[in-house]
């Protein structure tokens, strides 16, 4: 089992994207952050490859488009997650020029591809509540706003990367935020909350309905749309 103290992102399921950057030396360990965001051991056997090009590509291409939308780039591995499917963020980064890293297990990348519910839209939408972590990381995240509103947050920022990304129509959003984000506060193990599902479907429309705003104003709103649903 992974140590407690790092931050579960809290996702059914996780996948993967790449830099597809040269390989690197074992991650070093970091000081914990108030927010929990924590370097991950060296000993995940991380990895820059999924060892298949196209899917190399397709994720790259993603990481691309998160890029610009998010404005930042954090580094990127994969790690195994044969014990718990899950995925973590954290602060520190392992290479010049980008912002926090971010650790992706190896059977969720699995998982994902395999489910026919999901495809693209699912992809993108679980990418982009990591790039939230790492937004709030660039951006600011108020000390006095709990875990669970940063998890929230992070999927409202999803569900607003989702409609800019005009894969999906409004109406199926609820369908595929169910099937992403299956994990809640409904008993199942965390270390830090998560919001309920249905709190996490709210938080995810919200985004979505909102994916005219700028990346600012779209911060923002999702903050005080957390405030008011205290």
């Amino acid at each position: 089992m992974k140590p407690n103290h790092l931050a579960k992102c809290g996702l059914a399921f996780v996948v993967a994207v790449f830099c597809l950057l040269p390989p690197q030396p074992a991650v070093a360990q970091a000081s914990h952050q108030a927010w929990a965001f924590v370097h991950g051991p060296s000993n995940w056997n991380l990895t820059k490859t999924t060892g298949r090009p196209l899917l190399d590509h397709k994720l790259n291409a993603e990481a691309g488009r998160l890029a610009a939308a998010f404005s930042v780039m954090p580094d990127l591995f994969l790690f195994d997650d044969s014990e718990w499917p899950n995925a973590y963020a954290s602060a520190g980064s392992t290479a010049p020029g980008l912002t926090g890293t971010i650790y992706l297990g190896q059977r969720l990348l699995d998982l994902v591809l395999a489910d026919p519910t999901m495809g693209e839209p699912g992809l993108a939408m679980i990418m982009a509540h990591e790039w939230g972590h790492i937004a709030q990381l660039t951006l600011g995240f108020p000390d006095r706003m709990n875990g669970s509103q940063r998890e929230l947050h992070a999927d409202l920022l999803a569900g607003w990367y989702l409609g800019r990304r005009s894969l999906i129509p409004a109406g199926v959003v609820p369908a595929l935020a169910v099937r992403v984000f299956q994990r809640g506060d409904d008993g199942l193990r965390h270390t830090i909350g998560y919001g309920t599902p249905r709190q996490r479907l709210a938080a995810t429309r919200f985004g979505f309905r909102h994916a005219h705003l700028s990346l600012d104003a779209i911060y923002l709103e999702g903050l005080r749309f957390l405030n008011r649903a205290r």
